[in-house]
């Protein structure tokens, strides 16, 4: 070890601050809120930041001190929402099986970037829902409607063809055949056979099958939901 990556405080007090950040269940405090975290042990102002910048480095928290934003780098992320931002870290350097070690030198998170790109996948999101909505629509409509050009031309068959006594066997059959579809379909999905699972499941396949077409990554838009929620509420502390 070199002797610039000694830590120069107290490794009794960063073990006093670290015990206090674990037990807390903020997500983020501000840098002042951080200090006063740190006096109420007897941990002055710089020794505060020498052990914030160690724990940085170590990975116990994220404090970007050095970045150009003033609201991130006077935010210091607690243990409980390093997982978060790390993860978002890695995303947004499209690095997902990077080490999850931060370190002093990880580019600062943006949040202008981060909200707009979390619009873009809104929009897109949007975009694909609604369409996949219609379609399931379409399909549904398509089967209803089927079902009623079959029983209008039962009902000529039965009245103005031939008789019901002719026709009968016929149904008979139709109904088999539907019930063979439905048993033929839950072995498929493990569900029976609803207008409203039929709906759904056409839903599901349409949206997967333009995620893909548009390369809409979900995972990706909950991470960056997760992660711009997470700086809209330190920025209303």
């Amino acid at each position: 070890t070199t002797p610039s990556s000694q830590p120069t405080h107290s490794l009794i007090n960063e073990g006093l601050v670290c015990r206090k950040l674990l037990s807390m269940k903020d997500v983020a405090l501000s840098w002042n809120e951080f200090k006063d975290v740190c006096q109420q042990i007897g941990v002055n102002e710089t020794e505060a930041h020498d052990i914030a910048v160690h724990l940085h480095n170590k990975g116990t928290l994220l404090f970007f001190h050095t970045s150009s934003d003033a609201q991130l780098r006077n935010t210091v992320f607690l243990p409980n929402a390093t997982h978060i931002a790390v993860n978002i870290l890695k995303q947004l350097n499209g690095n997902p099986t990077a080490n999850a070690q931060p370190s002093a030198a990880s580019p600062p998170l943006n949040p202008a970037h981060l909200v707009k790109e979390v619009e873009n996948l809104d929009s897109i999101y949007n975009r694909i829902s609604g369409e996949s909505q219609s379609h399931a629509k379409r399909v549904v409509t398509s089967l209803v409607g089927g079902m009623v050009v079959q029983s209008v031309l039962l009902a000529r068959m039965v009245w103005i063809d031939f008789s019901w006594d002719i026709i009968e066997p016929l149904t008979f059959f139709i109904m088999s055949g539907y019930m063979i579809l439905g048993g033929i379909y839950f072995l498929r999905v493990n569900k029976d056979f609803s207008f409203e699972t039929f709906f759904n499941r056409s839903k599901e396949k349409r949206f997967a099958k333009l995620a893909h077409k548009y390369g809409y990554d979900e995972q990706r838009h909950r991470l960056l939901q997760e992660q711009l929620s997470l700086l809209k509420n330190t920025q209303s502390r």
